[in-house]
């Protein structure tokens, strides 16, 4: 594993946890600072199940759930058959999410959430950047098994043009 990727994993924890730590201790429950008009607000909510609510007031549960997920992709990242290089940006990213919400549930009981983005008139669900992690995680690796297979082929074309 390259060190750059540690290191990039490392400081994401890091800035996750400085902004709950911010969010907890210096927003009020509730309060609502607007950033961008009514689209993008800081909010302070403690969340005590998974997303949206799932799995309400089962800390253990989530807790245990999470542990298990940590485990495999770590061990995916080191001993998996999965091309694991390829997909290690995503696989950090999941992980720092994951233990960056793992901490906060093994500190507090909760998980901190403050960050709100509304779409016309629909509020989303409050998140943190654990939770941003773990999407552009998923993201990632959903994009790379679908669309890198493709783009090596077109490679190979070009490539294979060059040569004539």
């Amino acid at each position: 594993m390259k060190k750059h990727k540690i290191g990039c994993f490392l400081l994401f924890l890091i800035i996750d946890q400085i902004s709950k730590l911010y969010s907890r201790f210096c927003i009020e429950s509730n309060e609502v600072i607007q950033v961008f008009y009514d689209q993008f607000y800081l909010t302070s909510i403690q969340n005590y199940g998974s997303g949206w609510g799932i799995l309400n007031d089962q800390g253990d549960v989530i807790i245990i759930l999470q542990l298990l997920c940590i485990i495999g992709l770590i061990f995916i990242l080191y001993k998996g058959k999965l091309q694991s290089q390829k997909y290690a940006f995503g696989i950090l990213a999941i992980l720092g999410g994951c233990i960056g919400n793992l901490i906060d549930r093994i500190l507090f009981q909760n998980v901190q959430d403050f960050i709100g983005i509304q779409i016309l008139q629909f509020p989303l669900p409050i998140f943190n950047l654990a939770d941003i992690a773990i999407f552009i995680g998923l993201f990632y690796i959903l994009w790379i098994a679908v669309f890198h297979d493709q783009l090596l082929e077109k490679d190979d074309f070009y490539e294979d043009k060059k040569e004539i």
